[in-house]
């Protein structure tokens, strides 16, 4: 497995899908529910093949588990790409920020790649096992805080209730 193509890769689909999503801002008049407050537009359609067509042209014994496609490949393959074209539906759809593009690589089920695009800041965050984080391919690193009063917390909360309340609780 050459992870470094497997980096390219994730970071030009991140890239190409981000640049589908910034030229469509605030023009997406179509939406459809797929679940209880869950939403899809035709832009997560158009991201995810965008997506799924780099990754199947370089790894197609790969298996995938996308949001929109749901499963795909062989449930044998050792490596799984995870896929959400834009994480932050929501957000898009009613013109607001933030949105991003996520794509990770599992080996056995454990992350091994990981790359999260903000393209309206044309920020790409990479972490690779053993490697570390990068944004814009400058190294970034948790500080030294050990005091919780010291520090800065930021979460998110899901648009599903039962995970919304595990993080309220």
């Amino acid at each position: 497995m050459d992870i470094e193509l497997a980096k390219k890769v994730a970071r030009d689909a991140a890239k190409k899908a981000g640049e589908l999503l910034n030229n469509n801002f605030q023009e997406v008049k179509k939406m459809s529910l797929k679940g209880n407050g869950d939403m899809v537009t035709e832009i997560d359609l158009k991201a995810e093949k965008i997506i799924l067509d780099l990754i199947k042209s370089y790894f197609s014994d790969h298996a995938i588990l996308s949001e929109e496609a749901g499963v795909m490949g062989d449930g044998a393959s050792k490596y799984r790409w995870v896929i959400d074209p834009i994480d932050g539906t929501t957000n898009y759809y009613y013109g607001m920020n933030p949105y991003r593009v996520g794509i990770c690589l599992l080996e056995d089920k454990k992350p091994i790649l990981n790359v999260l695009y903000n393209p309206t800041k044309d920020e790409i965050y990479v972490a690779e096992k053993g490697k570390g984080a990068f944004l814009n391919d400058k190294k970034i690193m948790v500080s030294n805080n050990a005091e919780l009063k010291d520090s800065v917390v930021m979460f998110h909360l899901s648009s599903r209730k039962e995970p919304r309340l595990k993080t309220l609780n």
